[in-house]
């Protein structure tokens, strides 16, 4: 094999371990389990056993439709659309960066998942534990 050859397909392995890496990063970073410890305030908590709450932005395309599909797949949850610019405290300490961000929390206000984006919170409602 020529030494051309040989260095073409490291950088090519290199190029395609970089994208597998950037993947999981971005997977793992769309959904994350909390430590049950961080807690909603008062206002934020609707007395369901389940709670979910969707920070949106005034653009925010797929919002609505979360906000929906968690209404449609549980109606006992109860479901608080809540706007970024209502809670800066919030998104600071919960390291909100993307619209929809949506937290899933139980009655005591204990938020128990984060999910960001549509694809996160499809995926959760489709997974076999949800």
């Amino acid at each position: 094999m020529s030494p051309l050859l040989l260095r073409l397909l490291v950088v090519a392995l290199l190029v395609v371990v970089m994208a597998f890496v950037a993947l999981i990063r971005r997977r793992q970073s769309s959904r994350s389990t909390l430590d049950g410890q961080t807690r909603l305030p008062d206002d934020l908590v609707g007395g369901s056993p389940v709670t979910w709450i969707v920070f949106t932005t005034p653009y925010c395309v797929s919002c609505d439709a979360v906000a929906e599909m968690l209404r449609a797949d549980d109606p006992a949850a109860w479901v608080r659309v809540t706007d970024v610019s209502e809670r800066p405290d919030l998104v600071r300490e919960l390291g909100i960066r993307r619209a929809p961000t949506t937290l899933l929390a139980d009655t005591d206000g204990r938020i128990r998942l984060k999910l960001v984006g549509l694809e996160a919170v499809r995926e959760h409602l489709h997974s076999p534990a949800a």
